[in-house]
């Protein structure tokens, strides 16, 4: 994937400022996050360029603007580039157009009053295409429409950005969720990446893409109810997986501008929801008996803090987080109680796994894996603490897999497996308590095992 995110970052400013410093004349620059929340997304240079909008305007989610990316929707307008908008409804590929061609600007230039005027306008008009791509089938299949871009894109020789404005509730398609409780991320992946007799997956090839973007991720409309947030970091692990099988770095944003939906939009399935609320969830209490919906600060009788999934979501089979700055956040409460209750005291982070297994790999192949990566995820819970004031050289870190002292059992024994399918007992809400990380003191008789093997 082209090298974009350090040379720009994400959304939303104030028109007006967006006009006077398009109007200034100064020398554009890469554009620093902001804290509140609100980016600002450019192309790399002044030049062509091709912007592709997955718009995601279903009954199920909130009418979006496409105002809310206007910083790119300029870039392309000024710089002769092309849009390619396309609607994520259950026949994606019946509705998409082209909303902005690849033109030539005889009138180009920064203190042309008849080129800025041409420019506006074209920027208005693209906004209103955009927005007038809304669903014309039942139901949401967001993968078939970003296969039929992908599959445009990676022709295409200018540089190219990617804009998904959806909820990522898919419900047609190949990826129909149906039921989020049941939903295993792994194996779905598993199954998407498998290729056919002629070498093709279901995941698209998104490696032509300088950037990815996704604006809306969870903020679903009535009838559909809204996830718990054990949900919404399924949908959100599953996403950010689908692009890095795909060859892309995903970019989560929020929109601050949401409108209901029309009311005359084609019908869209419900996707069955966890039931547990947050008020529902005890926290920080024995693994195996808690349902990790919110983060409190623990109590100070606490042996060992988790750190569940939910909260410090892992993309697919690696160390990074799906939402870093959302974990960022999270870890907040638990840094308190680290620099109160247990201040002064060495910690150690123990990173476990379940033992879902990809099919791929024998047996002793994936403890081997699960040990490496629990450990990369411990060193990457560490990273936070260390981000928000903790000393380094109080925190330990060792990743030991499905064998960890914190194992519950994931399987149903009873039920018995073969080498196609390893994973036919497992059990993905027992699963998913084995995927985290631990925090114990480092004279918890569990973990002397750790520190010994590290003598």
């Amino acid at each position: 994937m082209k090298k974009f995110r350090n040379r720009c970052t994400a959304l939303l400013v104030v028109p007006a400022v967006l006009f006077a410093v398009m109007l200034s004349g100064c020398e554009r620059h890469p554009y620093e996050q902001k804290e509140d929340d609100n980016f600002e997304v450019r192309f790399t240079g002044e030049k062509p360029a091709h912007l592709s909008v997955v718009m995601g305007n279903h009954a199920n989610a909130y009418q979006i603007n496409a105002s809310a990316i206007k910083p790119l929707i300029e870039d392309v307008c000024h710089y002769g580039g092309s849009i390619t908008v396309i609607s994520s409804d259950g026949s994606p590929g019946d509705n998409k157009k082209n909303v902005h061609e690849e033109i030539e600007l005889p009138n180009a230039g920064k203190n042309n009053r008849r080129y800025e005027n041409d420019v506006q306008s074209n920027i208005k008009d693209v906004i209103k295409k955009c927005n007038s791509c809304v669903a014309q089938a039942d139901d949401v299949d967001i993968l078939g429409a970003l296969r039929i871009v992908a599959e445009e894109d990676e022709k295409r020789s200018d540089e190219c950005i990617l804009v998904v404005m959806d909820t990522g509730y898919s419900t047609a398609g190949i990826l129909n969720l149906k039921n989020l409780p049941l939903l295993n991320v792994d194996s779905t992946i598993a199954n998407l990446s498998a290729s056919d007799s002629e070498g093709n997956s279901e995941i698209p090839n998104f490696d032509n893409y300088a950037g990815v973007y996704w604006l809306g991720m969870n903020e679903v409309y009535p009838p559909q109810p809204e996830g718990t947030k054990k949900d919404n970091a399924k949908i959100k692990q599953l996403w950010s997986s689908i692009f890095e099988e795909g060859g892309a770095d995903l970019m989560f944003l929020k929109i601050h501008d949401e409108k209901e939906p029309d009311a005359d939009l084609p019908d869209v399935k419900i996707i069955e929801v966890s039931t547990e609320t947050e008020t529902d969830a005890v926290v920080y209490e024995t693994p195996s008996e808690t349902d990790f919906a919110s983060i409190e600060e623990p109590s100070e009788s606490e042996t060992d803090v988790p750190f569940p999934e939910e909260d410090f979501s892992f993309k697919n089979d690696s160390a990074d987080f799906v939402d870093r700055q959302e974990a960022l956040e999270n870890i907040e409460p638990i840094v308190d109680f680290f620099n109160t209750a247990w201040k002064d005291e060495k910690i150690v982070l123990v990173g476990c796994t379940s033992t879902w297994r990809d099919p791929k790999f024998t047996e002793e192949q994936s403890k081997q894996r699960d040990i490496e990566l629990s450990g990369q995820r411990a060193e990457a819970v560490k990273a936070l603490l260390v981000e928000k004031g903790m000393k380094s050289e109080n925190i330990l870190c060792h990743g030991a897999g499905s064998e960890s002292a914190f194992y519950i059992q994931d399987r149903n024994l009873d039920i018995s497996v073969s080498d196609s399918d390893p994973n036919a007992n497992f059990i993905e809400e027992k699963g998913r308590e084995n995927r985290m990380v631990h925090a114990c003191k480092a004279d918890d008789p569990r973990v002397q095992k750790y520190l010994n093997s590290q003598e």
